[in-house]
């Protein structure tokens, strides 16, 4: 497990700019999987809150259902332009250390040959790529040929997409 205090620091470095807590909140809480449960007054039955969940028409905030959230993520991430993708799928990792490609292939997502389809690579080369996974800023910048100043400019810029695209209203 990653401790909390790193991956605020890593947050904020990435960013390598002003970003609102309630951005990082809402990143560390999808990164932690974190759910939001409704507080239960000490005169409400357990029965009475399992009937006000289940009539209470479906929330905005995906956070209530991490299989959901994830698969949205997945098809926020494929619209990214290619650069942002891979510079936001390279460093992901979850509070367990799991990469994105892991946590795909895990909850049936996606297959590999589909996470290859989407990056436009080889089976093979997504193998080795979630082999590196999570890479740093360096080993980054190394595998899309480009600095690592570049590679936090596109991530800030893909997370920045994905906060917007996440955050929008279910239809």
């Amino acid at each position: 497990q990653v401790p909390l205090l790193r991956m605020v620091s890593e947050l904020f470095d990435l960013t390598e700019a002003p970003i609102e807590i309630d951005t990082v909140v809402n990143i560390l809480a999808i990164v932690l999987r974190l759910e939001d449960h409704a507080v239960m007054s000490l005169g409400d039955s357990p029965e009475a809150e399992t009937s006000r969940r289940i009539n209470e028409p479906v929330s905005d905030n995906l956070s209530a259902d991490p299989q959901r959230l994830l698969r949205s993520l997945w098809d926020a991430v494929r619209r990214l332009p290619p650069h942002q993708r891979d510079a936001f799928c390279f460093r992901f990792h979850d509070h367990s250390g799991d990469d994105l490609f892991t946590l795909l292939i895990a909850t049936r997502i996606a297959t590999l040959t589909e996470i290859g389809q989407a990056f436009g690579r080889s089976e093979q080369e997504i193998l080795r790529l979630r082999s590196l996974m999570p890479m740093d800023g360096a080993t980054t910048a190394s595998e899309l040929n480009t600095s690592r100043s570049e590679v936090h400019r596109w991530r800030f810029r893909a997370l920045k997409r994905l906060k917007k695209e996440l955050m929008k209203p279910l239809g």
